[in-house]
């Protein structure tokens, strides 16, 4: 497979991501499933200060035109783009699934089903 995102490679569990999605938004970008203190390291040296800030990156990433396999990739990119290498499909899943509860539309976990699932 390409590189790029994949809700399968997610290490969250799905109990944590179901908590994240359901909660308010906690500012604290630990409360990010998948976000440890290295990867809000690298968040805070980008700039990214809050929780609300990283959904405003994933936000920022969505152009018009843009798909949700792109939009999703494009995040995963950003992620690793400031070195954020473990847990990368999770923070991008947990993101993802929490937006699109507030935004509908914005993430289809169907998408991403192969033909051999």
């Amino acid at each position: 497979m390409s590189e790029g995102f994949d809700p399968n490679k997610s290490r969250v569990s799905e109990d944590r991501l179901a908590e994240f999605i359901v909660q308010e938004v906690d500012p604290d970008l630990s409360s990010v499933p998948g976000v440890g203190d290295k990867a809000k390291e690298m968040l805070l040296a980008d700039g990214v200060e809050t929780t609300y800030q990283l959904i405003g990156k994933f936000l920022q990433l969505k152009g018009a035109s843009t798909s949700v396999r792109e939009h999703a990739d494009a995040m995963w990119y950003y992620l690793k783009g400031v070195g954020i290498n473990s847990y990368r499909a999770g923070i991008v899943l947990a993101i993802a699934e929490k937006v699109n509860t507030m935004m509908s539309g914005l993430y289809d976990p169907e998408e991403f089903e192969t033909a051999e699932a």
